[in-house]
């Protein structure tokens, strides 16, 4: 059996086609539902998920011409259908819109004026991305309880 690399596979498709513009689409759509940077597996996944979408939306309109689907054909898309929800079941249902800081990254950042003579802009200061305020409770509960049991 011969594997394809599947990068290597897009790059080799006309990329003005409609085919080509899903695929794009898709792999954008679910690398930003992962938050931005997918791990190794999750690219994995992402890149599965949209080579089974490109299938199951050829036979879509492919039944659509022909008026349905032949047994064969039923059976494809059923087992690519299968296939994707698996996959995106895999990915999780619930996307992460951005990357939340972790209370490492709220205490690293450069610190904010505490005076409004130290402050130079009239705009409040905004966090480039939502605080998740559950991670940072479990993080600082963490620092808590290991400064508690240091102690």
């Amino acid at each position: 059996m011969r594997t394809q690399n599947r990068p290597v596979a897009l790059a080799k498709l006309d990329q003005r086609t409609k085919e080509a513009k899903l695929l794009r689409e898709t792999l954008r759509d679910l690398t930003r539902h992962v938050g931005g940077h997918p791990s190794a597996t999750q690219r994995a996944l992402i890149e599965r998920a949209a080579w089974l979408t490109l299938h199951v939306v050829q036979l879509d309109a492919k039944a659509a011409d022909n008026g349905g689907m032949s047994d064969h054909s039923a059976r494809q898309y059923l087992a690519w259908s299968n296939s994707l929800t698996r996959t995106l079941r895999e990915l999780g249902l619930k996307g992460l819109a951005e990357h939340a800081p972790t209370l490492a990254e709220v205490i690293a950042a450069p610190a904010l004026p505490t005076s409004p003579a130290q402050h130079t802009s009239t705009a409040p200061a905004k966090l480039t991305a939502p605080l998740d305020i559950h991670h940072v409770s479990s993080e600082v509960a963490t620092m808590i309880g290991g400064a508690i049991n240091a102690g």
